[in-house]
């Protein structure tokens, strides 16, 4: 009996986790329509529409306890949905970022070649530009000076013409041809080539001037030399022959000064050491030979125990070993 009370338990448990499920899927409504709300709505907006039924159907207010636990599960159901499309929305915008680093990686490597790119094009389009604002200048000049002067192929002109292009000076021309154009102008005038009247202006030349540092030569050999001081060294005189001294001969004339220095001092040391002994003999000399009788020698004492001593460091020993560690 025991045992059949056990099964009928079991069934009737799983018979009605049947009926509940099905009635959950048929008849339950979702929690949006309980609360009559949207899911595209704001959570404030579902909070105050939750505040307003509870106070509707609270059992204070002659309302349903059914009605209140069905308002609450519904509402805890919407949170729980926003929490994870908020989790699952912070996912996708984290995974999203991601794949953004990848792709500006590339489109950064895109755009430094494309500046690149850029930019030598607008360096050739304004080389361009400038070499044709420059022909169009000279064409000008050429234009006025040909209308200043009459131009005649008989090698002959007036007076008052000669006079007009002796006043100017010089002629900025940017470009050969237009430079051998004015000359052959001028040729018919005066006969002969002008070289100072006509200037034509190197935009390098000029650049490469700028950046040229100062150099400084040497007036011997005719070397240039950007540093001062490099120019110093080269400049050191050997003394034997008193030329100017290239970096070989510099490095030789160091390792004879040394060897010379060298032999000076050992020189010098044996000189002194032998002027020493020298001094030492004549002294021991006149002692000898002296026929004045022994003076009184002085003894030092010491002041603790009234020793006597003849040379100041012996005594200086004496009291540091015996009286001063005591």
């Amino acid at each position: 009996m025991f045992i059949l009370y056990r099964l009928f338990l079991k069934y009737s448990n799983i018979c009605k986790s049947i009926i509940k499920n099905i009635y959950i899927f048929f008849f339950r409504r979702s929690p949006y329509d309980i609360l009559h709300v949207k899911n595209t709505d704001d959570i404030q907006y579902i909070r105050t529409v939750y505040n307003k039924l509870l106070l509707k159907y609270h059992p204070d207010r002659k309302g349903s306890v059914s009605k209140t636990q069905e308002i609450m599960y519904a509402y805890n159901d919407i949170l729980e949905d926003i929490g994870i499309e908020t989790a699952f929305k912070s996912k996708m915008e984290t995974i999203k970022n991601k794949i953004k680093c990848y792709f500006l990686r590339d489109n950064l490597n895109n755009n430094s070649l494309n500046r690149n790119r850029n930019k030598n094009n607008l360096h050739t389009n304004n080389l361009n530009n400038l070499n044709n604002n420059l022909h169009n200048l000279s064409e000008n000049k050429i234009n006025d000076i040909l209308t200043r002067i009459e131009y005649k192929l008989n090698l002959k002109c007036s007076e008052d013409n000669i006079a007009r292009i002796k006043n100017i000076k010089k002629i900025e021309i940017n470009d050969i041809s237009y430079k051998e154009q004015v000359n052959d102008i001028l040729k018919i005038i005066y006969n002969q080539e002008i070289k100072n009247i006509i200037h034509i202006p190197n935009i390098k030349e000029e650049i490469i001037k700028k950046k040229q540092t100062r150099k400084y030569w040497c007036k011997e050999c005719k070397r240039s030399f950007n540093n001062e001081n490099k120019l110093i060294k080269h400049q050191k005189y050997d003394k034997l022959e008193g030329k100017c001294a290239s970096k070989s001969e510099i490095k030789k004339s160091k390792e004879t000064i040394k060897r010379v220095e060298d032999k000076d001092i050992k020189i010098i040391s044996k000189q002194e050491n032998k002027i020493e002994k020298v001094e030492e003999k004549e002294v021991e000399e006149k002692i000898k030979h002296r026929n004045i009788p022994n003076e009184p020698y002085i003894f030092l004492t010491c002041s603790y125990c009234n020793k006597e001593f003849k040379d100041r460091n012996k005594l200086y020993l004496h009291i540091k070993e015996r009286h001063i560690n005591v």
